[in-house]
């Protein structure tokens, strides 16, 4: 298959997704991010990957000839610290980077590798986009799911003591040019507690993806010397040589990313590098939200987990059935489980109404107390509402398990069935670029399915504790007592329901209370 190169114009510094190279046969995705723009100049994210000299581009002169089964994705934004910088900082452009890639990987694309290539502060940018799916976005978690490994030129994972000398150059030209971004410069700043805050969000990232970080080591000249812009000791990660590759080129921080030909030596030892993790991301298949997975799949092998031989269209369809077997088995057996819960609870929902209505003891002047349970009766189904919750939260446990073996049950499906497309090596009437399809709809739905687990099993924690306290407190009391109790819990409940439901509208709400009040 040829490589399409798409050419669009855009506004100099907006944010978006220029498309380098965009094979039909694309099997990975390679993501391009430039750092800063300290001289505001419109050509700064084409210059960033361009050596002076020859003009040649090798992101579009040199990689797509070394991977020509990869798309080509030039992240562009805003990066001036000083002329027309955009109020947009760091965080908010690594958002902007997450929702571009977010909109740009649809269907299938969606379960294709990533590889980031990033220099400088853009390094930085991606270590805060991944950091954000991974934390804090449901939305987006797939992209770090689906990340291998990330390319590092002259990053500075712990600052760089020149940004103190940028951040004085920028106040200079803040007297006559306006306010310089204050975000990027912290950002890059040594010993800066955005920075530190940062490394910490990553840590739990950093045995999930493989890593390159190639590092400067000739000083910078901005007029006059200025040294190293990144020190050796901020370039690295300080990893494994197992999980980090680390190299030293003769270049400075402007040039350490620019090659003028394919027969220079620095190019050639990256570029094998390149074609080596391009291989393993497109074989490796552990690429699962279980982030336990990731770091034992990384750390103990060499990344490739190639399957024993090509799985055939009829191996991939088996799979297909087979998930589709074990979600039905999952929803059968969850919905037992919690038919349990609802079947303790039924018989005191109306009462536990009224408790939530009557506050004060008031319900014992309008309701009779031969109406209403007794303590041992109430005591009883709560011992029975705690060991369904028990059985729940065992369930989701299982169900996590079951379904990870899927996944990658799934993933190597895909990844032995791309080589029968490209090649047309089909039996005769199969559908094969449909079941392709389905394999990575099917790889989709099990990795959201695994996140609501993990929240699923948090969220039902928190309702067992709330049991076996209820049940604490509950010792010693008479029927009295108790129903004032239940009264109280029953009042902060229906709040804390109607506050979420008003967040996120839920249609079943009925057992979520009974279980937490006993």
């Amino acid at each position: 298959m040829t490589s399409v190169t798409v050419a669009v114009m855009a506004a100099p510094n907006a944010n978006w997704l220029q498309i380098i190279s965009d094979p039909e046969n694309a099997n990975l995705d390679i993501v391009t991010v430039h750092g800063m723009n300290v001289f505001g100049s419109d050509g700064h994210s084409e210059n960033t990957w361009t050596e002076e000299e020859s003009r040649t581009h090798w992101l579009k002169d040199l990689l797509p000839e070394i991977l020509p089964r990869a798309r080509i994705l030039a992240y562009k934004y805003n990066a001036n610290v000083v002329f027309r910088s955009s109020a947009a900082g760091i965080e908010e452009q690594a958002r902007n980077l997450l929702h571009c890639l977010h909109s740009e990987r649809r269907g299938s694309q969606a379960v294709r590798p990533l590889i980031f290539i990033t220099h400088s502060m853009g390094g930085i940018l991606v270590k805060e986009a991944l950091a954000t799916a991974f934390h804090d976005s449901q939305c987006y978690s797939m992209l770090w799911v689906f990340t291998y490994g990330i390319v590092f030129f002259a990053v500075p994972h712990k600052g760089s003591r020149h940004a103190a000398w940028g951040r004085t150059a920028a106040q200079i030209v803040q007297l006559c040019t306006g306010q310089p971004n204050e975000s990027f410069l912290g950002s890059v700043e040594q010993g800066s507690n955005y920075n530190i805050q940062l490394n910490k969000r990553f840590e739990p990232l950093l045995n999930a993806f493989k890593f390159l970080s190639i590092c400067e080591t000739v000083p910078e000249r901005v007029g006059i010397e200025v040294g190293l812009i990144v020190q050796l000791d901020s370039a690295s990660l300080d990893l494994d040589d197992s999980q980090e590759v680390k190299l030293y080129p003769n270049r400075t921080h402007r040039t350490i990313c620019k090659f003028a030909s394919s027969s220079e030596p620095e190019w050639q030892q990256i570029s094998g590098i390149l074609v080596h993790a391009a291989a393993c991301a497109v074989n490796y298949t552990a690429y699962s939200p279980t982030i336990n997975v990731r770091q034992m799949t990384v750390m103990h092998s060499d990344g490739i987990d190639t399957p024993a031989g090509l799985y055939s269209v009829y191996e991939a369809q088996l799979t297909i059935d087979t998930v589709k077997r074990l979600f039905d088995q999952l929803h059968k057996e969850e919905d037992l489980i919690r038919n349990e819960v609802r079947e303790v609870v039924s018989w005191f929902w109306p009462i536990l109404v009224m408790l939530g209505f009557f506050t004060g003891g008031l319900i014992f002047v309008f309701l009779p107390t031969f109406f209403l349970p007794r303590a041992s009766t109430i005591m009883d189904n709560a011992e029975h509402a705690r060991q369904s919750q028990e059985r729940l939260i065992e369930f989701q446990r299982q169900g996590i398990v079951r379904l990870d073996s899927q996944r990658a049950s799934v993933l190597a499906a895909i990844v032995g069935l791309r080589p029968l497309l490209v090649h047309g090596e089909l039996p005769p009437n199969v559908l094969a670029p449909r079941m392709e399809e389905e394999l990575s709809q099917q790889a989709l739905r099990i990795l959201r399915d695994l996140e609501r687990r993990y929240r699923m099993i948090s969220e039902e924690t928190r309702r067992l504790r709330r049991i076996e306290d209820g049940q604490r407190e509950a010792q010693g009391m008479d029927n009295r007592q108790l129903l004032e109790m239940i009264g109280s819990r029953a009042q902060e409940e229906r709040d804390i329901l109607e506050a979420r439901q008003a967040a996120a509208p839920s249609e079943d709400t009925e057992d979520e209370t009974c279980c937490v009040i006993l």
